[in-house]
């Protein structure tokens, strides 16, 4: 495909120049799923040109319900490229699979989940999950966190081959290409109006 693009606004300007080659052959996800619709929304509204671009590529877009799987269908050649893949499933297939599989962030919004982790009320052993709680957020903790193939966010934890931080994606996409998505309820007419316009984009 030539030069990696390097943002979504890149992959627009790529498959515009050469709609036929990339019809059909662009992954991404499915918005009816709940990292799809997040990782997506959270795309959206955090860049102001966003649909100025997506509506370039989604019409030769597919989506799939899983990184696992865009992945796969990317390295076989089903597809050319994908976006909105997670980073947990990426980085190691970057590794496997050197110079078929390349995975950047994009300039123009690199979105960052926060993984949620709770006490639930009516947990049988609120004192351990408390522990748990404190482990998972100490450095030990979130060393552990990114050998496990998640990022870890503290600072202390430093970046190695094989584990990833937070750090590194500010370094790697810039501190103003980061989309912090926030944990709060989007309504229902909200989420219908979103799908409804992204799923209309899609060449299905």
């Amino acid at each position: 495909m030539g030069s990696n693009p390097t943002s979504i606004a890149d992959l627009a300007k790529t498959v515009s120049a050469d709609p036929a080659k990339f019809k059909g052959k662009i992954t991404t996800r499915d918005v009816s799923g709940s990292f799809g619709f997040t990782v997506s929304k959270g795309f959206v509204d955090g860049n102001p040109d966003a649909w100025s671009s997506l509506e370039k590529i989604l019409p030769s877009a597919r989506p799939e319900t899983s990184s696992g799987t865009q992945i796969d269908k990317i390295t076989s050649g089903e597809y050319l490229a994908g976006f909105f893949i997670s980073s947990a499933v990426a980085f190691p297939q970057e590794t496997k699979a050197t110079g078929i599989f390349k995975f950047v962030y994009p300039k123009d919004g690199t979105v960052v989940l926060g993984r949620g982790i709770g006490i639930t009320p009516k947990g049988p052993h609120p004192a351990t999950a408390k522990l748990f709680l404190d482990f998972v957020l100490s450095e030990e903790g979130q060393n552990a966190v990114a050998e496990g193939g998640l990022t870890a966010y503290r600072d202390s934890v430093k970046q190695v081959e094989g584990r990833h931080t937070y750090q590194e994606i500010v370094d790697l996409a810039g501190e103003d290409a980061i989309i912090r998505v926030p944990y709060k309820v989007t309504s229902d007419a909200d989420v219908k109006a979103f799908t409804d316009k992204w799923n209309g984009m899609l060449g299905k």
